[in-house]
């Protein structure tokens, strides 16, 4: 038998709110887009080597629309985000500390050199040094992402095996006078928080296994060609602020593409990666109206980016002409606030649900929004609408009369 507490309390599980409105708004999860301020170091690999395997300069293109990627996002979330570049070879080249992207001086400072002989524990040194003073108790996310398409030379003669394995172990190789340890280096930085990415191209995928056994194997990527870094780096920048994975499109040349926005939708953000400088891209809002470009764009860049704040509901175009291009679409849902009690409820006791849509952190109060409470119990389900108050707030009282609902 049960007991009278028992019989006269029950819970209020499973209160799901959906969204009803002249035009459905698609269901899916809410990117849990982080707006924790982000540092990330580049380090590219600029030893005589990076000539044959990218001749095109690829990798610096990437690099650039990495950092124009998350300038882009920064933005449209009110977030400061910060880069850092190191150029490498034997030594470091030319870098830039540590400094908000805005402004493009990180950006610009990304250059193909020509540094002979390959050794990444100069460039994670720097990059340890410039977290250490500027990062570390800020509560910033951290990252470094390595690029390269060699394996490690220290002089003219290759490293045999055993002394390559010794290098990645921080153990003493004969001729080397370097005090620096890569395993210490990334052991240190990895203790700090610091997430450290790989991009292996080359001769440097034979190392993949000595890298896993410094760095989660997620953050190791090996790549056939330079083409493919602007997708890889995408991935990695999505990772890093905490977005939903996208995968990219292909944008034939004149081929028109058109692509439908929900409503209420806080940002959308357009990027491509074009074949040649010379490929055109556009995208229209639904009134066909071209948009400009936030980031990129001109003769001498291959990519694209286009911020679009609260965009118009509706179909959107984009186009490529001269060639083709490979692009995304990262887009942030509105926001949906629900009140409701999480204790017990008395049978037959009023219960005031409450709820609102957000966008950029602001009430939804378009009148065409309607908003339903589904209420589910073990042998129940039903709808009930929800009445519009003030300020795009809308209520609902339920009253319990059956236990287990």
């Amino acid at each position: 038998m049960r007991s009278m507490k028992q019989a006269n309390v029950v819970l209020l599980a499973g209160l799901v709110i959906l969204l009803i409105q002249s035009i459905v708004i698609a269901q899916g999860e809410q990117s849990p887009t982080s707006v924790t301020p982000l540092d990330v170091i580049l380090l590219i690999d600029s030893s005589p080597s990076m000539e044959k395997t990218d001749p095109d300069q690829l990798r610096v293109h990437a690099a650039r629309f990495l950092l124009d990627y998350l300038e882009a996002t920064s933005q449209v979330l009110g977030v400061n985000y910060r880069g850092g570049v190191v150029n490498f070879g034997g030594t470091i080249g030319k870098t830039a500390s540590l400094r908000p992207l805005q402004g493009g001086a990180v950006r610009d400072s990304i250059v193909a050199e020509r540094i002979p002989f390959t050794d990444f524990r100069p460039p994670l040194d720097f990059a340890l040094r410039e977290f250490r003073a500027r990062s570390f108790g800020s509560g910033n996310t951290m990252a470094i992402v390595l690029f390269t398409d060699g394996e490690p030379q220290l002089g003219k003669e290759r490293l045999s095996q055993q002394d390559k394995e010794r290098y990645f172990r921080g153990e003493e190789i004969e001729g080397d006078a370097s005090q620096l340890k890569l395993d210490q280096l990334v052991g240190e930085l990895q203790t700090a928080g610091v997430e450290i990415f790989v991009v292996a191209i080359g001769d440097a995928r034979k190392d993949a296994a000595l890298w896993q056994s410094l760095i989660p194997a997620d953050h190791y990527r090996s790549i056939d060609s330079t083409t493919n870094l602007a997708q890889v780096y995408h991935d990695f920048a999505t990772d890093l602020i905490g977005g939903l994975e996208v995968q990219p499109q292909t944008l034939l040349a004149g081929q028109e593409s058109r692509v439908v926005l929900d409503p209420y939708l806080e940002y959308a953000l357009f990027s491509f990666v074009k074949d040649t400088a010379d490929v055109t891209v556009s995208v229209s809002d639904p009134r066909g109206i071209p948009q400009p470009p936030t980031l990129g764009g001109g003769p001498d860049n291959l990519y694209e980016i286009y911020t679009i704040k609260k965009p118009q509901e509706g179909a959107w175009q984009v186009k490529a002409a001269n060639g083709g291009a490979l692009w995304w679409l990262d887009q942030r849902l509105p926001v949906l606030t629900v009140t409701a009690p999480e204790s017990p409820q008395v049978l037959g006791q009023p219960v005031v649900v409450s709820a609102t849509l957000l966008r950029d952190q602001a009430p939804v109060t378009d009148e065409r929004l309607e908003l339903q409470a589904v209420v589910k119990g073990p042998e129940i389900q039903q709808t009930y609408q929800m009445e519009r108050k003030e300020e795009g707030r809308y209520e609902i009282p339920l009253e319990m009369s059956e236990p287990g609902v």
